[in-house]
């Protein structure tokens, strides 16, 4: 038998896009946006516009945006505003933040061989997508620039604005642990961990975390642990030790930076080092600085 088959020409417009899904990029800066199929741009070009044009969202007036392709929309804040846009976390406070597409803007894409008037393609639905973490976040790189001794009369200053990885935001979290001579600290001395849970508040690591000498022992060493945890909700965790001496005139010396320098064989190394000595130690007490390699 023979069989007959006619291949017919459809001349409808394709389905609408839809809004698929919004992720953030692995290191929290931007936000990415996807359709599952190609889009008009909005009425858009490849070029950088307000977000708020398509989309409704925390931010969206102080956010510029730009089509990487027909499918794809990358989200980043305007330069002078910070980001609010977070994922969703345990606590309320870090209920996830939502991506809205506004109503008759997006279509699908007109190709130049369409056998069919554009004009009839249908507008995409609205529709709402929680903003998803990245499948890699980075982790916070930390920076503690402190002196390994500290003479009998100092303060012990800790220095972690070198820090990075917050995603352009506050820290999530910052949580300090110490130890007193290898021993919990006693429970008469809570100056020392109140001193830091004060400072820790603000989520910030631009300000110094200074522990003032009035709640030091002198003759004793301090472990210090400070665990940073950004919005991506990933940690990482630095120790210090720092010996506050029985002799008053120890000069207080630090190397700005991270405790890690990744370098090439060909390039030169650089170190900042900062010395100072507290007032307390004596007028006649002298620096001296000799470099070892």
């Amino acid at each position: 038998d023979l069989w007959r088959v006619n291949v017919e020409q459809d001349n409808s417009p394709p389905a609408p896009p839809v809004l698929d899904r919004a992720t953030f990029s692995s290191d929290g800066q931007s936000v990415n946006i996807y359709f599952d199929t190609h889009t008009n741009l909005g009425g858009q070009s490849y070029e950088f516009f307000l977000c708020s044009m398509i989309f409704e969202f925390i931010g969206a007036s102080t956010s510029s945006c730009l089509w990487v392709d027909e499918r794809s929309v990358r989200v980043t804040s305007i330069e002078g505003y910070a980001s609010n846009l977070t994922i969703t976390g345990e606590e309320e406070q870090y209920l996830g933040s939502t991506v809205t597409l506004l109503p008759q803007i997006i279509t699908a894409a007109c190709p130049l061989n369409a056998n069919y008037s554009c004009a009839e393609n249908e507008f995409t639905e609205v529709k709402t997508v929680a903003i998803e973490a990245p499948e890699f976040p980075i982790a916070p790189v930390m920076a503690l620039s402190a002196p390994g001794m500290v003479g009998g009369c100092a303060d012990i200053a800790m220095d972690l604005s070198g820090s990075y990885g917050s995603g352009g935001r506050k820290w999530k979290r910052i949580e300090w642990n110490v130890l007193k001579n290898n021993k919990l600290m006693p429970s008469n001395e809570t100056g020392v961990v109140e001193a830091l849970y004060n400072a820790s508040l603000s989520l910030s690591t631009n300000d110094m975390f200074i522990i003032r000498n009035k709640y030091l022992t002198p003759g004793s060493t301090y472990k210090f642990e400070v665990t940073i945890e950004n919005f991506l909700g990933v940690t990482s965790l630095l120790p210090k030790t720092i010996t506050v001496s029985m002799n008053f005139g120890v000069p207080e010396v630090t190397i700005a930076g991270s405790s890690v320098m990744f370098v090439k064989r060909n390039q030169k190394i650089q170190l900042n080092v900062d010395a100072t000595m507290q007032a307390c130690a004596g007028e006649e007490t002298q620096l001296a600085a000799r470099r070892e390699v």
